[in-house]
């Protein structure tokens, strides 16, 4: 015989916030605090309020709070069989709520990832990136760069032509290339698969349109990059090999080294 239906008992935000919002526990568990939350829910909300019409017969209808809450707490590590648990609702509703969230946040213009292009734009960016220069020794950079070899099954024939491309002799594996830009508090600006794992940072930034929106960043403004990238008016790398033996070259890399490790920072968040 089928197994009876279970009443489901549905977690009370408005007591679990009360209790837990003003606690670090909140921000270990979705990565993000109460108020960012809250901003997150409020772009996504509309979305998430129209229910079926037989929830009253489940435990009544899922509220956004409760969907957003189980989709963060899962995509911060959490297991599945905890969350929807916890939360008070099924396996099958928790992985309907995980992707309408994921889709939601993927569509919502305001979450957008923009590059700073006009005067005003760059001025913001590059405000930020003062903020954390010792000694306001990097005034004018906008954004910093880098690419990443995210790890991949070995493709099949069928799948690519030329399957030894994708074989990284750096990280001895294969992956492809992604480029990455981000500004001050690690929030992209770009991302992009730019190719194999075999094409090194230098020839994968020429993948890009992303290249000419540097190039016509406004005067005076620019990017950070590693020593892997070619210098050009605005993409600026830090010195490498011996070149960094010389004081003068030593000292930009530490300055620029500061702004440059938040690429690194968001590469880790992202991951």
């Amino acid at each position: 015989p089928n197994n009876r239906s279970i009443l489901q008992q549905r977690l009370c935000w408005s007591r679990f916030v009360r209790e837990k919002g003003s606690l670090r526990n909140f921000h270990c568990h979705l990565r993000m605090s109460l108020d960012s939350f809250n901003k997150l829910l409020s772009y996504i909300r509309p979305g998430l309020t129209d229910e079926d019409e037989r929830a009253a017969g489940r435990g009544g209808p899922i509220i956004p709070e409760l969907r957003l809450y189980a989709t963060l707490r899962y995509l911060a590590g959490g297991s599945y069989l905890d969350v929807h648990y916890f939360c008070g609702i099924s396996q099958s509703n928790f992985y309907t709520s995980v992707w309408r969230v994921i889709h939601l946040i993927n569509r919502c213009s305001s979450l957008h990832i923009s590059f700073p292009q006009t005067s005003s734009e760059c001025a913001v960016s590059a405000e930020g990136f003062w903020s954390i220069s010792s000694g306001d020794a990097i005034v004018n950079c906008v954004s910093v760069i880098d690419g990443l070899l995210v790890q991949i099954i070995t493709p099949s024939k069928k799948e690519a032509k030329n399957v030894r491309s994708f074989f990284s002799g750096h990280y001895q594996t294969y992956g492809m290339n992604i480029q990455g830009a981000c500004d001050h508090l690690c929030r992209f600006t770009f991302l992009g698969v730019a190719g194999p794992g075999v094409m090194s940072d230098r020839d994968a930034i020429e993948q890009f349109e992303f290249k000419e929106c540097i190039e016509n960043l406004p005067d005076t403004y620019c990017m950070v990059g590693d020593c892997a990238y070619r210098p050009s008016e605005h993409l600026v790398p830090i010195f490498g090999g011996a070149s960094t033996m010389q004081l003068a070259n030593d000292k930009f890399n530490f300055y620029a080294s500061q702004c440059r490790v938040r690429i690194e920072m968001a590469f880790g968040l992202m991951k």
